[in-house]
């Protein structure tokens, strides 16, 4: 079933959301005439709700949906960047083979949050990517990671399931070129 999305009034009582709303049991969402319930609320604010099924959820809250562990994938492919010019343009060169040898994630977020890092390389957009990791990454702890590896297009990946939220700032990568056409 798909999660209809929209902003709605949840009231919320000491970290504790109620959404209070009258689901007809028959018809539906649009021809329903009926009121829907109402309540005092200690506090009320617009926020981002997910409707699946008759269960509501509030968007950007806690690290499971509907009981299942949120799992984050943020990634970047395709990358034939090696360097800046003078004046601090990126310089590309697809037909240029780079290496990654070190990974330095800027991640906002609780000490000790884990994050997976993976690199990877390919030689043409086609072509698979050769991903080497993933590797832990502590926010708050670590600062970089090792990779070693190359391709003509390079890769990069931030992953995590069941961990509290975190922010991607940026990331700095150590690249060398090491050969072309």
């Amino acid at each position: 079933m798909a999660a209809v999305t929209g902003t709605g009034a949840l009231i919320v009582s000491k970290a504790v959301i109620t959404a209070l709303t009258y689901v007809p049991a028959t018809g539906t969402w649009d021809t329903d005439d009926r009121e829907w319930g109402s309540a005092e609320a200690v506090y009320s604010e617009a926020r981002p709700v997910m409707i699946v099924g008759n269960e509501f959820y509030q968007a950007d809250k806690g690290i499971n949906f509907g009981g299942t562990p949120i799992r984050v994938v943020l990634g970047r492919t395709g990358l034939t960047i090696f360097g800046r010019s003078r004046d601090g343009q990126w310089k590309i060169a697809p037909n240029l083979i780079k290496q990654i040898s070190n990974v330095y994630p800027i991640i906002r977020g609780t000490s000790g949050t884990v994050i997976f890092v993976s690199a990877g390389g390919q030689e043409s957009p086609d072509d698979p990517i050769a991903w080497e990791g993933p590797r832990e990454f502590r926010v708050g702890i670590d600062s970089f990671i090792d990779f070693t590896v190359s391709g003509r297009y390079l890769a990069i990946r931030f992953e995590s399931v069941d961990q509290n939220p975190w922010e991607m700032l940026s990331y700095d990568l150590d690249l060398e070129v090491i050969g072309g056409r």
